[in-house]
């Protein structure tokens, strides 16, 4: 049974899926989506300032290490800024979502982990020529200097 394409969406977008609930999150924790407020409450180091951009309980992580847990109303949890390897992050992940589950949510689950981003950096020891890189290499990279 074909669904009709959403009228946002345009083109050969039909292969997207438009209702939130159907997008992968990084970590999947369910049945939180409406209980924010009394889940800051009850966790420890944890704030929600629903006046903020985003609606998101901020935990902060003090053991085994230093670790910001955001914690969204559609129950995907992120993990930004971590330093951690990637079977690490896992643990601490499961970790959010065990307190989570401690908190009043025993249907809350772990699913989904996957590592959304990653930031490299290197010195290389000598200075980069920006322009020359992106006249040599112009087919893969784009620079514009005035941004």
């Amino acid at each position: 049974l074909a669904q009709a394409p959403h009228p946002v969406l345009c083109g050969g977008d039909d292969d997207i899926p438009y209702d939130p609930s159907e997008l992968p999150p990084e970590v999947s924790v369910k049945a939180i989506s409406s209980t924010l407020k009394a889940l800051a409450m009850q966790l420890r180091n944890a704030s929600y300032n629903p006046r903020t951009q985003k609606e998101v309980v901020v935990l902060r992580m003090m053991r085994p290490a230093m670790l910001i847990a955001l914690i969204h109303p559609c129950g995907a949890v992120m993990l930004p800024g971590a330093k951690e390897p990637a079977d690490k992050l896992r643990v601490l992940a499961r970790k959010v979502a065990r307190m989570v589950q401690k908190c009043g949510h025993p249907d809350a689950k772990f699913e989904g982990f996957r590592i959304n981003n990653f930031r490299g950096v290197a010195k290389l020891g000598f200075p980069v020529r920006l322009e020359e890189l992106a006249k040599k290499w112009g087919r893969h990279c784009m620079y514009d200097p005035e941004v």
